[in-house]
């Protein structure tokens, strides 16, 4: 082992360097120190520095574990998020495709009398496709381009606006 100023190593012994320090403890917990010292084998400051070694490192522990966990739920909620977005565009075109599908009679004058062409039931899914991507677009508007979260005005604004419209 080669040994460095700043590693905490005396060049003579080996040992780290340590530093004094006191604190005073109830005489029944100075009983206990100096019992549970004998039984391991080690000196009660041996015991004490392990303790204090434990508690620092269970203190910093979690702090470390809980941020990876954050770090995990975050990654997790927004692939929950995306998930969830898609869904309900899904459902939202199924949605605006019925739409379109039950509102055709009253579009051609009432339900058809005569089977429908061939083909034409082709043509009128992507005329409902085509119907509920431009219902999409229109329900939400540049959606890329607009903040996220609207200031307080902006709530205020369209609150206005949906009442007038009522």
């Amino acid at each position: 082992m080669v040994c460095h100023e700043d590693d905490g190593m005396t060049k003579k012994s080996k040992e780290p360097t340590l530093v004094r320090f006191s604190f005073a403890l109830s005489p029944e917990d100075k009983v206990k120190v100096e019992k549970y010292a004998l039984a391991l084998g080690v000196t009660p400051s041996e015991l004490a520095r392990e303790a204090i070694k434990e508690l620092i490192f269970n203190l910093e522990k979690p702090t470390e574990e809980l941020r990876i966990e954050e770090t995990e739920l975050s990654y997790r909620m927004k692939k929950m998020e995306d998930r969830m977005a898609a869904l309900l565009a899904k459902l939202t075109r199924a949605a605006v495709q019925s739409l379109y599908f039950s509102t055709l009679p009253y579009l051609y004058g009432g339900l058809p009398k005569e089977p429908l062409p061939e083909g034409a039931m082709k043509t009128l899914w992507f005329q409902s496709r085509q119907f509920a991507g431009e219902w999409l677009k229109k329900a939400q508007p540049s959606a890329l381009d607009e903040p996220e979260v609207a200031s307080e005005s902006e709530e205020s604004d369209t609150g206005s606006e949906d009442r007038d419209k009522s």
